[in-house]
C-alpha cells in the first residue's frame, strides 16, 4: 500500500521552501514505489494532489525571476479535473519540461524572497 498521506505531507512541508511540480509526485511514485501501470500512476498520483490541495498548497505554472502564476481554480475537484484533461492532452506522464503545473503556498504564506545587497 502506498503511503498517500505521508507522501503528501512530505511535499507540503517542501513546499515551505520551494516550489512542488506534479512530475515530483509521478517521479516519486514510479522510482520509490515502483509504480509503472498509467492508471494506477494516474489514480495514485490524483490522490496525493487531493492531500496535498487540502494541505494548502494551490497548482499554477512558474514565473520569470522566481515568481509563481497561480491558476485562477481554487475548488479542488476543478483542479483534479483540470490536471486530468492536461494530463491526456500531454499523451504521456508528467516530467520535469513538462510538469503540468506545480503547487506552492498561497501568496500571503510564502516566504519573501531576500533583497540582495548592492
Amino acid at each position: 500500500m502506498i503511503p498517500v498521506d505521508n507522501i503528501a505531507a512530505g511535499f507540503v512541508g517542501e513546499a515551505k521552501g520551494d516550489f512542488v511540480g506534479l512530475w515530483e509526485v509521478v517521479h516519486t511514485l514510479t522510482e520509490e514505489f515502483g509504480v509503472h501501470d498509467r492508471r494506477e500512476l494516474r489514480r495514485e498520483t490524483l490522490l496525493i494532489v487531493a492531500k496535498i490541495l487540502g494541505g494548502g498548497l494551490l497548482p499554477g505554472k512558474l514565473a520569470p525571476n522566481g515568481g509563481f502564476n497561480y491558476w485562477p481554480e481554487t475548488d479542488p475537484k476543478t483542479i483534479l479535473a483540470r490536471i486530468e484533461r492536461e494530463w491526456d492532452s500531454l499523451g504521456h506522464d508528467p516530467h520535469l519540461v513538462e510538469s503540468i503545473c506545480w503547487f506552492a503556498l498561497p501568496p500571503d504564506q510564502r516566504p519573501k524572497p531576500l533583497r540582495q545587497s548592492t
